[in-house]
Parts: C-alpha cells; structure tokens; sequence
C-alpha cells in the first residue's frame, strides 16, 4: 500500500533521567506537530472597523502554562530524607493522626510537624454512640545538628494568635519570655528505623499537650493550636516557615470547622464590632504580599475576589459603628487598585484574577478627589439655599455622605436625577434605586440614615439636573472603576488617535442593534491598549490601572452586546460572532487563552473556506473545534466552582450573607465573565453545524435495549463505586470516559462527548449496559425530570435514542454485573510460581505471563509465517512473568514493605469513594517503593538485550525504569480495577502481575482498531480512533474526541470520516522502553480487564497543546485517505492472521505502522 502522502520528520535524542524521577521529554515533539508560525487573521466585519494583526499568542509566552490534560495523575516520588522516613515510621501512641508536614529549616535541616488527638467514648451523647477529643498533642521533630528552642504561645480564638499558654501544659524546662510567649528548649533523642531498628539517627523533639473538648463555662474557650517560631539556642538564627511568605508558624485543630487561616481573619474582621469599605480595602491590601509569597498564591488570590465581590453586591456592610472621611476611603481605595496594577504587571499569571478584582472596587484616588464628594454637595446646596435641617432628603444625604461615602451614594444620586428628570415623580425615585440594589430599608440602615423622600423643587429643577449630573462624575471617579466613560476620559492624555476612534466609535454605538461592528470595534481597542503599555512591566502603575480599568469596560460592552442580540443569525453571523467572541475571551483569561487561540486559529480558517466547497467533512471540523472551545469553556467554569463556592459559602455563611446569593455566587461570576457569551453563541451555533454534519441529537456507543429507575447525577466518576440495588438508568452530565460503570446500572445517557472505544464504553459494551451521548441539552433536560421514575432506553432508527417512562420495570430487566455475562462463571487462574525475574519472547506461555504478551508473540510468529503483510512493523519484547512482585515482596530487604502492604491491603475501605481512594493510595504507594534486587536487574538487561531493544545504559536510566516497573505493579490497587474486578464477583486477592516490557516507539499517531464495529456490531465494517502523538491520549483520561472513522472490508480505499480531533493535546515522548501491565484478569471470557491497570514508560510524556490548524490529517484530504486507508488495512491483516475480531493498538512513525498489541474484541 501507498506511505502517507506526508511523512513527519525522525527525531532522536540521548535520553537523560534524574534518579527516581520519570522526568519530562518536552524536546522530542515532531516539526509538524509545532504551531503554525503564524496565526490565521480575523475575517473582517462588514460595517465594522478596520483590524490591526494582534496576534494572540503573545497572551500566553512567557505565562505559566495550566495542564493540558487530564489524564493519570503521577504520584509524587516518596521521599526519602530522615524526617520523610521517620514520619512514616508506625506510631507508638494510641493517637489519631491528624496531619503531618515537613518544611525546610535551612540547608538539609527539616521540620515535621505532626498533630495528633486522643479520643474517648463521649458519655454525654444522646442520638447515639460519638466520640470526643479527650486531649490533643503536637510534636515536633528535627534532624538540625545545632540545639532548637520553641518560641510559642497558644491560639484560643483564631488561628495565628499568640496567648501566654496556661503552666499547666508547660513542657519540661519552658519559661516564659513575655506576656503573649513562652520557650521550651528541644530535648534530644533519636529515631530507629528498619524491622529490627538497627539504623538510628540523632534527633530532637518537642512535644506540646493541649486539652480537648470541654463542656459547662469553659466551653468555646479550648484551645484550637499553637503559633510558633524556632531559634538555634545560641541565637545565632531564627526560623519561619518559608513555604508560607515567611511568615509564623500555625498548627490549627479544626474542631470549630475553621479550614482556612485567612479566611477565618477576614471572617472576625466582617462580624466584628465595627467596620467599614475603608477598613476591608486596607486589609485586602496587607494581605497580598503575604498570599503572594505563600504557598497556592492563585488560589488564595480567588478566596480574596470571594470576598471582595461578595462586598461589591452589598452582601458585606459597607459601613458599621465607625465614620470614614471620603478623602480615606478615596485613598484606600486607591492604594489597592494601583497594587492590583503592580500585580497586574510583575504577575502574568494573575491577570485574569486581578481583572476579576477590578470588577468589584472604585479606582478611589488622592485625597482631594476623596474629599471632593464632601466638599461639592455642601457646594450644591448652598447655592441652590437648601437647608441643612435633618428633615430633609439632601441634607439625611449630605450628612451620609459627610460621615461614610460609599459606591451606593451612586446609585442614590443616579435616582435623584431621574427623579428630578421626570418633574419630581417619586416613582422614577424608587424605580432607579430598586434597580441599582437599594431598598427603603437599606437606606435607613445607614449610620446616618436616609429615611425622608426628596421634595419637589420644580423652580430650580434643570440646575439641579446639571450640578448633580457633575457630582455624579465625581462620585464615580472614586467608587465606580469601570464606567465606560469616565474611563474614556481618564486614558485620553495618553492615548494614540486610532484608539481615539475606537473609544469614539464604541461609545458612539454601544446601543447599537447590529452588535457585530461594536463588538470588533470593543475587540479591536483592546488589543491596542496592549500596545499603549498595559502589560508592560516598565509601565508606570497608574497608567496601567487605567488602562486596566478601561479594558475591562470594554468586555463589558461585548458581554451586554451579545447578550442582546438575535438568538436567529445565520450560520455565516454566528461563526463571526464565535471569532470576535472567543478573541475576547483570549484577552481576558490566561488560564485558557492557549487553547482557545488554537482553537481560534482553526475557527478562521474554516470560516476562509467558501461556501461552496464547504462539504460534511468541513462541517464535522467546524463541530469539533466547537466542542474543544466549550469544553474549554466548562473548564474554566468548573475551575471557579471548585475554587470558589466553598468559600462564598464560609464567608456568606458566618458574615449572614443572603442564602440565594450564596448559593449562586460561582454561576453569576461566570454570568457576568467573559466567557458566558462565548457559550451562550457556541450553543446556538451547535445545531446549524450538526445539522450540516448530518448528526442527530445522539451518539449511541452500547445499543443494548434496557430499563431501569433514573438516577441523575452531576459527574459518573462520583458514583463508580456504587453498587446499585435495583436495575438504574444512569443520566450523567459529565462522562470522561475513564470511569467504570457502577454496578447494577443498566444504562448510562450522558451530555459529554465521549470516545467510542474509551474505557468507559468498552465496559459498557462489555457488560450489555446502554451507552450514548446526548448532544442536546434540551432533551436532557427533559430526560431529567424522569429522576427517580422507571423508563426503558432503547435504539430508535439511525444515532437515535428513545426514552420512555414505565408504569413498572419489565421482568426481564438485568443490572450491569455477573448477571449479564450469559451464565459464564468467570475466575482467574493463579499462575504456578516462576523461578524467573525475566523472560524472553519465546519462552512467554500462559503459565508465566498474560494475555497482552501472548498475543504479542503470536504477532511475531504470524509475521514470520507471511500471514500479516512484511510493512507491518512489531515492537521488540521481553517480559517481566507472574509472581516476580511476590518474589520481590519476598526478599529480606522487603519484608518490613510486604508487612506494611498486608496490613493497608487489609485496611482497604469501600464505605465511601474518598475512603477506598485513600486506602488504595496507601497500598500503591507501598508497592513502589520496593526494593528491586539486582539480580532482576541482571536478568531484565540479558532479556532486553537479546530482544536487540532499547536497554537503559546509566544508574539514572535504570532507575527510571525500576521506577516504571514498581508503578506497574502498583497498579494492581488503582481505583478502577478494584471496582471492576470487585463488580464482576472476582476475588482481587487472587489477580497477578506480569509485565510487557517494549521499546516504546516516539509515535506521530496512535490509533485503535476494533475489527468489528462496536456500536452497530456490524463485523463487515471496522471502526478506529486515532491522535496525534501516543496513545496514551486515546485510551486514557482526556477530554475531547479522537478522529474517529469507519470502513468496509470490502473496500479498504475509501475510509469514512465519523468524527474529526477535538483533544486538546498530544502527548510526545523520546526513544526508550515501556512496560506494560498484563494480569491474568485481562481478556477473560466475556470479560475485558485491558486498560483497568497502568502502563509506564520509563520517561515522563510531554504533552503539547495541539494546533489542529496546519496540521495534514486535518486539512490533506489525500493524505488522510492514504493514511486512515493504511490503517484499515492493517486492521483486516492482523483478524485474517488470528482467526477472529480484534481490538488492535499501533501507532505510525515516519510512515511507518507498527502494531503494538492486539487481543480478541469482546
């Protein structure tokens, strides 16, 4: 058969590893695998303005990169410093662990601190038998060669706090130094390690005993902790802790719910005796450089917007028991936006919070600009002679205004003036406020109350209209940040004459109903405030505070423009809109603007294709990079929710926030985002593009018929683990195609894009349980109000789904489980035990090594035998067989690991997920830490070698792949495989370990091939999936599609496109070898354990976002053709040689396909 009309480039390089660590190979990702050199320019807009080149890539060099996908999570290598090994030493107390963290002291000095309760049967209880803190203990130990001393003082009422300790939890030798803080000296002692304790090191302690729970009067006053700093006895040198900004030591108990230090600070200051906007602006200020210099700084910079908007909504108070001069608040105010400008400069990563953080403040301003608001309404109401008499409107105001300004004085002036507007109509008073958030009785809650109405002053009312539409200008000054306007003004000094225009132009027609022009006019003055200096580090603050406040005035004119568009454009207006909509996007967000320039970069070139030779391959190209945009989208989403409800819900919850404002807090930050209408216009551009595409509204990946009561859920990775006790129709928002199926499900509908041949729908078909995606979320919606009812699911015509409600289950209904695998008895045989470490190809046999590396010597033996094609190329191969990890387990060396793992495999827990996840981690982390004799090491060297394959040379190589082998065996306990061997009546105890090692070949793509469609059973058609780079990105957890097609048998040379890439990245690696799980639980009659356990190259994977917009697959029609025909090819070749339908893996390298295994389809 023909190569591929395109053959990417050989790369080679010397690989280099870190002992222990699998390190990345960020060099070996192929030429045509690169980003285009250039960006695809933005389609004009007709009516609209004239577009400079901004190319957005700009947005994210030099920016910390967010992860690309989501696939396994890599453990953290275990570390082995003394206080590493000391702290994993089992405990000689009856105490319950609470936590354990090690710090740096200086040099290779460490602390750990541990805290520990003692707990008792609580005698007291009455709903039943509880336990309470008897006592609590803190201990802290330091392998430091110079003599510490303990500085400390206890924390009663909040963490952080220092309190002379009482004496009678004095440790040995403590004194006190001052009013707030006592020392006690470290004692020395050592630690053992090893079963008989023969290695022992020098070590200091020092432990502290506080009181548990107490009842009667003392009660609410224990103890929550210490706060401490150590210094060496000689004084010589003091230590904080240096993952924390430097800042003291605190070890807080949580028995008060308190989960965040800061947090709890911001939280005493809001329900505190007084306070005021003032006062919250100077805390937010102190408390940036210590989240900056801290350990999670983004995440502690989002706990700060939390409570920042939550006072911009007027959930806080804004003033309480306290007077604030305007000229302070003005000088707060403007002391913290000039930092966030600072910020904004110095820390690229952090843009997209502080824009976020611009939302919510006044830009503030010197004093005079302060005291301009107390000065200017005495101003007013002298020369109009209104009189300073509390009876009145004006002066209730003044005298608020006089005491405590605040952003509400806005609103109240705006409805003044359309009281005044409408010839003193009280019902345009009220009207403007209820619109701005103001009710009667906020405004007589005020310290100076406002409780009057204003009174008609008909004679002097179009002077007032004037002088207070200035004063309006001056209030905003201070307390609004982003008024188009006054920010308009602030820039004009410094501004080029084309951004002139644009300002111009968008303020102008910011009302406009054809939005299209205003949106690229807004776009297109964005871009040229980055090149007036607004990211500049050499800028000076203010401007960029201007700057800053201006553009996010302008994102704002794109979210209100879209949002009062027509929902029906056409198809040519909508990809316009999705382009100007997601460059807009880009500007605002670094967490995503990568790949959403990849994404725009494909968009405009298809929006470049004319209509006339737009075919359903160019429709089903545009679907895909609209679904990669929304799920770039969600993730941002999700990313907010999960960093930010839970604290909108602490803070809301203790500072007696509106509970319905709490519990939308994360959606209406989204709504009011960047990103909300780059959705809103994704969703209504879907179905035009479907539509073209000729795709229903399903994806049906397991067709078989069922019925079930509907059980909705958020997230089908949150119920796994279930076991449900009647039959169930799973309705699952998000599906990411790694999960098992729960047990006792019987269908699964889901509104996420998923993999045909991903995990998740191999298991489904595997156990005869419905799968399909739903890509209209009306009908999910619809399908959701079913929760809890019985409905049958079945096939209803082509890629279409009917759902129907049920009086009651049909009798012949059956759950996911054993029951479903027609009566066969399934059990793994235990291989007879094996005096081997190693194996070559020719000796592999089913009594010492699985399925995979069987198959993979039948290749081999078919190859030679001329019954696979000569261009089909194998992977050389050697084995690690069963019952090596028990040999290992075995060795004197070990045996202090092998008790471990038979205690925390005994202690594994399924009560909960977050339980089992735990106890399994426990045991995995056991396992790869085992020492690997030497004499495997020998012996898997001769195998390899004589294999003619890659074989490590140096320590670091070798130990990088003993490494891999470990996390291999380590595997065995992984979440997924526990649950499916578990849901299928298997026995775990009795599943082992063989190991396929290869040379792992650098793969420009990866494909799998099942010889008989899975979804239509059709065995005269093969289906396949392929990505660019490994496989690892098809078979493994990451979101988006892989190109999917189909082919007849019987006509190999015309592949049908079914579905273009949508994954976000390809994963890239170096020459060197993998090894690869294969139990004896894998490929069972009727049941397919492949993919359940891990498979780990020796070197890290480097990922590499994807642009899909020069890429060949994508764009060559003939050398798609060519290479999907190849494939297909292959796919026919290696069923005829083995007799029977196979799920096939390879990868193509330099034009080249290499099968690298196969095992029968089931």
């Amino acid at each position: 058969p023909p190569s591929p009309a395109v053959s990417p480039p050989s790369t080679t390089s010397t690989p280099k590893v870190l002992a222990q660590t699998r390190r990345s190979s960020s060099r070996v990702v192929p030429e045509m695998f690169r980003e285009a050199e250039e960006a695809v320019p933005a389609l004009p807009t007709q009516g609209g303005v004239e577009r400079s080149h901004c190319d957005l890539r700009d947005l994210y060099r030099g920016v910390p990169a967010p992860e690309g996908g989501q696939g396994k999570e890599e453990e953290e290598p275990i570390s082995t410093t003394t206080l590493a090994r000391w702290a994993r030493e089992p405990s000689t107390d009856a105490a319950k662990m609470v936590s354990q963290r090690i710090v740096p002291l200086g040099g290779d000095s460490e602390l750990l601190m541990e805290m520990k309760t003692f707990l008792e049967d609580d005698p007291n209880a009455l709903s039943g038998p509880r336990k309470r803190v008897k006592s609590r203990k803190v201990v802290l130990t330091s392998d430091c060669i110079d003599d510490l001393v303990l500085h400390w003082g206890v924390s009663r009422d909040e963490p952080g706090q220092w309190v002379l300790p009482p004496e009678n939890i004095f440790p040995d030798n403590t004194t006190p130094v001052n009013e707030i803080a006592v020392e006690t000296p470290f004692r020395a002692t050592e630690g053992c390690f090893g079963k008989d304790q023969e290695e022992c090191v020098a070590l200091q302690r020092v432990e502290v005993n506080l009181p548990g729970e107490v009842e009667g009067e003392a009660q609410g006053k224990e103890l929550m902790g210490i706060s401490f700093v150590l210094r060496k006895q000689d004084n010589s040198a003091w230590f904080k802790d240096q993952e924390n900004g430097h800042s003291n030591f605190q070890l807080t108990f949580t028995s008060k719910g308190i989960k965040d230090a800061m947090v709890e600070r911001i939280v005493r200051a809001e329900t505190g005796p007084w306070w005021t906007l003032m006062h919250r602006c100077d805390m937010c200020n102190s408390l940036l450089d210590p989240v900056l210099q801290g350990k999670h700084p983004e995440e502690q910079m989002i706990k700060l917007f939390v409570w920042m908007r939550l006072s911009a909504i007027k959930q806080l108070t804004w003033q309480r028991n306290y007077n604030t001069k305007p000229k302070d608040l003005s000088r707060a105010q403007n002391d913290l936006t000039l930092r966030f400008a600072d910020i904004f400069k110095s820390h690229s990563n952090m843009r997209e919070i502080v824009r976020m953080f611009m939302t919510t403040l006044g830009r503030g301003g010197e004093g005079g600009d302060g005291q301009r608001i107390r000065d200017e309404i005495l101003n007013i109401m002298h020369k109009h002679h209104i009189g300073e008499e509390q009876k009145y409107f004006i002066e209730q105001w003044h005298q608020k205004l006089h005491n405590n300004t605040t952003p509400d004085d806005i609103v109240i002036c705006e409805a003044y003036i359309e009281y005044l507007k409408a010839d003193c109509n009280l019902e345009a008073y009220w009207k403007a406020l209820e619109a701005g958030g103001l009710s009667k009785e906020r405004l007589a809650s005020y310290d100076r109350p406002i409780r009057t109405e204003p009174i008609p002053r008909m004679h002097i009312k179009d002077s007032l209209i004037h002088d207070f539409s200035n004063y309006l200008a001056i209030l905003k000054k201070v307390h609004s940040g982003a008024d188009l306007d006054i920010c308009v003004e602030k820039v004009q000094d410094f501004s080029s004459d084309k951004l002139k225009h644009l300002l111009s132009f968008v303020q102008q027609r910011r009302q406009d109903s054809d939005v299209l022009p205003l949106i690229e006019a807004a776009i297109e003055a964005r871009c040229q405030l980055r090149q007036h200096g607004m990211t500049d580090p050499n800028c000076d603050r203010w401007k960029v505070r201007e700057l800053l406040y201006l553009d996010v005035a302008l994102e704002g004119i794109v979210r209100l423009a879209i949002e009062r568009a027509p929902k029906e454009v056409s198809l040519e207006e909508g990809m316009q809109a999705v382009s100007l909509v997601a460059e807009n996007l880009c500007l605002s967000s670094h967490l995503s603007s990568h790949e959403l320039v990849l994404c725009l970069n494909s968009w405009r070139r298809l929006q470049q294709v004319p209509a006339e030779q737009r075919s359903g391959d160019w429709a089903l190209q545009a679907k895909a990079t609209l679904d990669r945009m929304s799920y770039t989208v969600s993730q941002s989403a999700d990313k907010f929710m999960v960093t930010m409800q839970p604290t909108a819900e602490h803070i809301g919850l203790a500072c007696g926030c509106e509970e319905w404002t709490v519990k939308l807090f994360t959606e209406e930050v989204i709504r009011s985002g960047p990103a909300f209408p780059l959705s809103l216009l994704l969703q209504r551009v879907d179905p035009q593009l479907r539509g073209l595409a000729g795709l229903g509204a399903w994806q049906v990946i397991s067709p078989e018929p069922t019925a079930g009561w509907v059980h909705c859920v958020e997230d089908l990775h949150t119920i796994q683990h279930s076991v449900f006790p009647r039959p169930t129709v799973v309705l699952a928002r998000r599906v990411s195609g790694g999960e098992e199926i729960p047990a006792g499900a019987t269908a699964v509908l889901s509104g996420s894009s998923v993999d045909v041949l991903s995990h998740s729908a191999v298991r489904a078909r595997n156990s005869k349980v419905f799968f399909a995606t739903c890509f209209d979320e009306a009908v999910m919606d619809q399908l959701r109000a079913l929760d809890g009812q019985v409905a049958s699911v079945s096939v209803a015509g082509a890629e279409e789904v009917r759902v129907e409600q049920l009086a009651e289950l049909p009798a012949s209904t059956q759950q996911s489980g054993t029951e479903n695998l027609e009566g066969v008895k399934l059990s793994m045989k235990i291989p007879p035990p094996c005096s081997h470490y190693a194996l070559p190809m020719e000796d592999f046999s089913s009594d010492n090594v699985g399925a995979k590396s069987r198959n993979t010597l039948i290749l081999h033996q078919s190859l030679g035998g001329g019954k696979l094609p000569e261009w089909v190329r194998l992977p050389c191969s050697c084995a690690v067989p069963f019952g090596a990890m028990e040999q290992v387990l075995g060795l004197p060396e070990n045996a202090e690991l092998a008790t471990e793992l038979e205690h925390n495999v005994a202690a594994i827990d399924t009560s909960s997920e977050d339980a089992l996840a735990e106890s399994l981690a426990r045991c995995r982390a056991t396992v790869r830490y085992l020492e690997v004799p030497q004499e495997m090491r020998v012996e898997l060297e001769k195998c390899m070698q004589g294999a003619g394959m890659y074989t490590p040379q140096t320590e670091d190589q070798w130990a990088a792949a003993l490494q891999a082998l470990t996390g291999v065996w380590a595997s065995k306990w992984t979440e997924r495989a526990f649950i499916s061997v578990r849901n299928v009546g298997l026995s775990h105890a009795d599943l082992r370990m063989s190991v396929l090692v290869q040379e792992i070949i650098p793969a420009d793509y990866a494909f799998v091939i099942h010889t008989t469609n899975p979804s239509t059973n059709d065995s005269s058609q093969i289906y396949a999936e392929l990505v660019l780079g490994l496989g690892e990105v098809l078979v493994g957890n990451f979101p988006g599609r892989a190109l999917s097609f189909t082919c007849q048998k019987t006509d190999l040379s015309n592949p049908t496109v079914v579905g273009f890439p949508s994954k976000s990245v390809g994963m890239f690696i170096e020459q060197c070898a993998i090894f690869r799980s294969d139990s004896n639980g894998e490929d069972l009659e009727g049941y397919a354990g492949a993919g359940l356990y891990d498979s780990l190259p020796m070197f890290e994977a480097h990922e590499q976002y994807i642009d899909y917009s020069n890429q060949p697959l994508i764009w060559d029609q003939e050398y798609r053709t060519a290479l999907l025909s190849q494939i297909a090819q292959v796919g026919l070749s290696v069923e005829k040689a083995l007799g029977s339908a196979q799920d096939i893996e390879g990868v193509v390298r330099n034009g080249e396909i290499f099968v690298v295994q196969t095992r029968p389809q089931v």
